[in-house]
């Protein structure tokens, strides 16, 4: 941005910029993990079971992701399913409200 606003006038080496983005690669994971959640709920409740299914599908693929939100996650993506089951019929959805279930009761108990 600042070879932008000064056409690269500026004098000012770029080591804070590169140090800052390479630091921040947790951080960078944690909001991919937020973005990824937020987006699957609002594909949820907005009625879109096979875009839910995909935000939900990059989100667990992430190495870094709450328990929080891992349990939410599979509780809303055993419900959206149920909804793409109506319109598939195929094997590979249907085990997917059965495993929500066995993490759902398996944190019911801790």
């Amino acid at each position: 941005i600042r070879v932008l606003i000064d056409k690269g006038a500026s004098n000012q080496n770029d080591d804070g910029a590169n140090e800052l983005c390479q630091g921040d690669s947790f951080s960078h994971k944690r909001m991919a993990e937020t973005m990824n959640f937020h987006k699957a709920l609002q594909s949820f409740w907005l009625g879109y079971a096979e875009r839910c299914h995909h935000y939900v599908l990059k989100l667990l693929q992430l190495n870094v992701i709450g328990r929080h939100h891992r349990l939410i996650i599979l509780f809303y993506h055993g419900i959206s399913s149920f909804t793409m089951l109506k319109r598939q019929r195929t094997s590979k959805l249907k085990q997917i409200p059965k495993e929500a279930i066995i993490a759902l009761r398996a944190a019911a108990k801790d």
